[in-house]
């Protein structure tokens, strides 16, 4: 036992957002299409997404989750594609009203605002 606290939050290598995404969106049974938000939209709209504060988002390039703790320590890692199936199973086994209660992202009228920003640039 090797006491300590870990990122157990990525694969055995650094994933950026977009293989995160990319990944989540092939396990989809309806087509995704993923539009990033500059970090100007992000301001003008106010959204503050979970892991992704507006003041570092830099959309595909985003900040790498690093698992180099972990992995010294002897812990090991599922395939992203594993993760993506069980994270989507668990998201869709959870009752309608947890799923609208979501802490942290943003509502369907802001989401739709930055959009539109986005489809103006």
């Amino acid at each position: 036992d090797q006491p300590g606290i870990y990122n157990a939050a990525g694969p055995a290598t650094p994933a950026s957002w977009d293989q995160v995404l990319l990944e989540l969106a092939r396990q989809s049974s309806t087509p995704v299409q993923i539009r990033w938000a500059t970090p100007e939209v992000m301001r003008r709209t106010g959204i503050r997404l979970p892991l992704v504060g507006s003041e570092l988002f830099k959309g595909r390039d985003s900040l790498h989750f690093s698992s180099t703790a972990a992995q010294a320590a002897g812990l090991h890692y599922r395939p992203l594609a594993d993760t993506a199936a069980a994270t989507l199973a668990w998201w869709r086994s959870q009752p309608d009203e947890r799923r609208a209660k979501a802490e942290g992202w943003p509502a369907p009228e802001l989401e739709q605002e930055a959009l539109r920003l986005l489809a103006s640039h």
